[in-house]
């Protein structure tokens, strides 16, 4: 805006607001209506207007604390801990009452020459130093200790059955009268101090035939069979055999 003035100290007139005025001089303002006058410095200071913002005031004392929040929910489960060493094996128990008992050691079952009385058991072995007794089925092999082969080309022709029993269908070639033939089976559960026995099972005239099994050594054992009749045999006899477990001394 201009203003209008004459002189020092003298009166002037204007529009808006005056940002600087010779010092002495009086103005008025129409917008905003405002008497104006000019300090020492040159600066239009407003007579009867706001003056400055005074500095900020000191900080009020805290507010009283908030209420609490709600509980947050719960955390995932952490992981399992790892386990703890196996705490000290505990006392052997007293022993049963009797002049012996029974003692595992490697697997296996030692049982003393005093009298044990066994209903059912499991394992790999049993060793005795005593007698062993059965008033049940008897003794024998239990399901998967046998097994079965056919002899292939001819009677003398070897057989591989590496069971500790089983059945062996012979060839049907003619066996002459009074005849005899071995063949070998190869076993490699028999050791030469082991028993072998074999019978005519089926599959052929009953009577007819004498088997004789031997030659055990390490692996495998031997079969003769004669025909006993006087005319010639061409049936395919089957032998049952088991092995016996020995020792020589």
């Amino acid at each position: 805006m201009t203003w209008v003035y004459q002189g020092t100290g003298g009166i002037g007139f204007g529009v808006g607001t005056p940002t600087s005025l010779t010092p002495g001089t009086l103005c008025i303002s129409t917008n905003p209506p405002a008497l104006w006058l000019g300090d020492a410095n040159g600066t239009a200071v407003g007579m009867g207007t706001t003056g400055p913002q005074g500095p900020t005031g000191p900080t009020g004392q805290a507010g009283p604390t908030g209420p609490t929040g709600a509980t947050g929910a719960t955390g995932a489960t952490g992981a399992t801990g790892a386990t703890g060493p196996t705490g000290a094996t505990g006392p052997a128990g007293p022993a049963p009452a009797g002049t012996g008992y029974v003692t595992v050691s490697g697997g296996v079952l030692g049982v003393p020459s005093a009298n044990v009385n066994v209903g059912a058991g499991t394992g790999s072995s049993l060793a005795l130093s005593g007698a062993l007794t059965t008033t049940g089925a008897g003794f024998g092999y239990a399901s998967g200790a046998g097994g079965t082969v056919t002899q292939l080309t001819s009677k003398s022709t070897g057989v591989t059955l590496s069971k500790l029993c089983g059945t062996i269908t012979m060839n049907s070639a003619a066996l002459a009268a009074a005849a005899i033939v071995t063949f070998t089976v190869t076993n490699t559960l028999v050791a030469s101090t082991d028993v072998i026995y074999a019978q005519h099972d089926s599959g052929g005239t009953v009577g007819a035939y004498t088997v004789s099994p031997n030659g055990s050594a390490a692996g495998s054992f031997k079969i003769t069979l004669r025909n006993n009749t006087g005319g010639s045999l061409g049936e395919a006899v089957v032998l049952r055999f088991v092995v016996i477990k020995a020792v020589a001394a």
